[in-house]
């Protein structure tokens, strides 16, 4: 029976990403997810693909990261996108850097992140609640994206 009510969850929730998969949206910087801190002297390898596929823009992006924990309440990412696609000759984009900090125990963080060489930067208040087995997380924030100066 289990068996059966897991299954249909999962039919369930394709039909509804079919359905609404033009509403759908999700980006990147990686350290906006949940109110989750990485523990000093531990580390994480984050890794993201991104397309962009419209009839102005045709791209592929891997992204590779690796986040540390500087203190119990304070992480560092350091994150770097590959271009796939389009060929190019230089391949690599502006590494970001980004810190989060976690405000209250359980239930805020405060994330910032910057793509270095640009003036591209992002604010982000990660709230996460988690009720039985069920975790919510919302991120609010403010994003600024600026082409490069010559």
């Amino acid at each position: 029976m289990k068996k059966n009510f897991v299954g249909n969850k999962v039919l369930y929730f394709v039909i509804l990403v079919v359905i609404f998969k033009e509403l759908a949206f999700s980006a990147l910087p990686l350290e906006t997810d949940d109110i989750g801190i990485i523990q000093p002297n531990n580390f994480e390898l984050e890794t993201g693909y991104e397309r962009t596929l419209n009839k102005d823009e045709n791209e592929q992006v891997l992204t590779v990261g690796v986040k540390t924990g500087l203190s119990q309440k304070l992480d560092l990412l350091v994150s770097v996108p590959y271009i796939i696609f389009p060929e190019q000759e230089e391949k690599f984009e502006d590494a970001s850097i980004g810190l989060k900090y976690l405000l209250l125990e359980n239930l805020l963080s405060f994330s910032f992140s910057n793509s270095l060489g640009s003036n591209a930067y992002s604010l982000r208040f990660i709230f996460t609640k988690e009720f039985n087995s069920i975790s919510l997380h919302l991120n609010l924030g403010y994003d600024v994206s600026e082409e490069k100066s010559v």
